[in-house]
């Protein structure tokens, strides 16, 4: 049964969901055949060779991938090192380094003020928690840690594109944390709000779309009717927020023992092999920063400042 779409109603019904999708859809400019690739590719209908040539299709440069695989192309991407790329990755996966990609070049068109590079070392900190996460946790994913933890940051990045001497007022007044109120003033809705339409609007479906409201947003799903797919997006979340802000798990047990993998022990003696690494991976990458520059345009930030200017 198809899942039901609670984004678009509440867009029907509340100005700020609808200025939300207003400026997700503005800024993204998401294709239908650049939809239908990310869509095909998460929902596993694309195998690598279809995905490559679907990818062509839409023209959108297979570096990312490379770059994500560790591929030297060793000059011009070709379409069997994108094939290469697709297999070691998986389809999946794939699917969210372009999508995270596609958004991150889209705000990066508008040449946004130099508060963008913070955000996009924040966003792929989180995503590289997000993925060492789903490593973890069998049902999550690395592909879907991956996701979720791209929701926390990229509603910012494209309120930014939209109105950069406004987000540069809200970001002055209030250090970048979230203020809702101050958001709501600004920009006439809140970033979660328009990271959720950006995973409608990319092709990733409902369920994570909801899943990132109610967690990002703090929402109160008591009201709406959601299955443990949706739940598990929640889960993810609370995950990464609690590994990126120096807890060792979410404070609700529910969300805390979600993934069997890396469900804390009952006894404080008691030792987890999968939920110990995963501490020791997350350390490393909270330390020195996610490395990883398959989200931007050029090899690294510096080269990308550069192109900006």
């Amino acid at each position: 049964m198809e899942q039901r779409n609670y984004l678009d109603e509440f867009r029907a019904k509340d100005p700020t969901w609808y200025q939300a999708a207003k400026i997700a859809s503005l800024q993204l400019k998401a294709s239908s055949s650049v939809w239908r690739l990310i869509r095909n590719g998460w929902n596993g209908l694309f195998d690598p060779t279809e995905f490559v040539r679907a990818l062509a299709m839409c023209h959108i440069n297979p570096a990312p991938l490379l770059n994500a695989a560790n591929i030297d192309s060793k000059g011009r991407a070709q379409l069997s090192d994108a094939e290469k790329a697709v297999q070691f990755l998986g389809v999946r996966y794939s699917s969210v380094v372009i999508g995270i990609n596609y958004t991150c070049l889209c705000i990066l068109r508008s040449k946004p003020p130099p508060v963008w590079r913070p955000i996009f070392e924040e966003m792929m900190t989180r995503v590289e928690i997000g993925y060492k996460l789903g490593s973890r946790a069998h049902e999550l994913g690395f592909e879907g840690g991956a996701l979720i933890a791209f929701a926390k940051t990229a509603g910012l990045g494209v309120l930014l594109s939209n109105a950069p001497k406004l987000f540069r007022e809200w970001h002055s007044m209030n250090q970048g944390a979230s203020g809702k109120k101050l958001q709501l003033e600004k920009f006439g809705c809140e970033a979660f709000q328009v990271s959720a339409f950006i995973l409608q609007q990319l092709g990733f479906g409902p369920e994570i779309s909801l899943g990132s409201a109610i967690a990002t947003g703090g929402l109160d799903p008591k009201h709406i009717s959601i299955d443990r797919e949706i739940l598990r997006w929640k889960a993810a979340f609370l995950w990464i927020e609690a590994l990126r802000t120096g807890r060792n798990y979410p404070k609700e047990v529910e969300m805390r023992n979600f993934f069997p993998e890396i469900q804390p022990p009952t006894q404080p003696q008691e030792k987890k092999v999968a939920l110990e690494v995963l501490y020791t991976e997350v350390a490393r990458v909270k330390r020195d920063g996610s490395k990883w520059t398959w989200h931007l345009p050029k090899n690294s930030y510096e080269e990308t400042l550069e192109a900006l200017k």
